[in-house]
């Protein structure tokens, strides 16, 4: 359903052509070990490779959008693989890269959470940003209903992600950029939902969501964080 999904804000964010950075390119949940706990939140049945058609995959989509974008990623094998399909990406770490380049948008969409020097990786984007470009970060927001009852329902295990290092509240999302010298232009609120393989928990949730979501605040539907800012 992707509509219930943040792929498809993101796109709507994007001007045909424009030249773009996608930090996090091979989407995360690419090459998961089919035997490791993180394969329960994996949303492919395909372990081994890359699905260009799958909606879900933002940098498949962005490439859809704009022929100017490159993307990076720590995965080495995963960027390697990527290489062989023709896509413009590079083995970089989010928290110290150079390209020597400037973007018109920089996208890093449910990256911040995983980082443990958040402060690395926002002065880099800063150093590829001059005064008309955007950086359009995604995260999990905190306040959201379902982060409240997964850790409600599986405390002492409140992150239902093993890798988050980090879990943003609006508060929290504004003073990080703030004290990184990045000015927010606007924090939109968006279901970010799917089904998923192996976790009927999350399944169940989803199902209700939309089935409930028309009754109750955009705080407590809306999973996810689009945070917008300049220079």
């Amino acid at each position: 359903m992707k509509k219930y999904s943040r792929v498809s804000h993101i796109i709507n964010l994007i001007e045909k052509d424009e030249k773009v950075l996608d930090i996090g390119c091979t989407g995360g949940y690419q090459f998961v070990d089919p035997n490791s706990p993180l394969a329960e939140y994996s949303y492919s049945g395909d372990h081994t490779s890359f699905d260009e058609e799958d909606f879900y995959w933002l940098h498949a989509q962005l490439n859809k959008k704009t022929n100017n974008l490159i993307g990076i990623d720590i995965t080495e094998e995963q960027i390697n693989f990527m290489q062989q399909l023709g896509y413009n990406v590079y083995a970089k770490n989010a928290e110290n890269f150079n390209l020597n380049d400037k973007f018109s948008k920089i996208i890093a969409s449910e990256i911040i959470e995983h980082l443990f020097n958040v402060r690395d990786f926002l002065n880099c984007c800063k150093k590829h940003m001059d005064n008309k470009s955007e950086l359009i970060v995604t995260t999990p927001a905190a306040h959201s209903l379902l982060s409240f009852l997964y850790a409600f329902l599986k405390f002492p295990n409140t992150n239902s992600n093993k890798e988050h290092t980090h879990l943003y509240c609006l508060d929290s999302i504004k003073y990080t950029f703030s004290e990184a010298g990045l000015k927010i232009k606007k924090i939109d609120l968006v279901k970010d939902y799917r089904f998923v393989k192996r976790n009927l928990f999350y399944n169940l949730f989803f199902f209700l969501i939309v089935l409930f979501s028309p009754f109750l605040p955009k705080r407590l539907a809306n999973n996810t964080m689009i945070v917008t800012a300049t220079l």
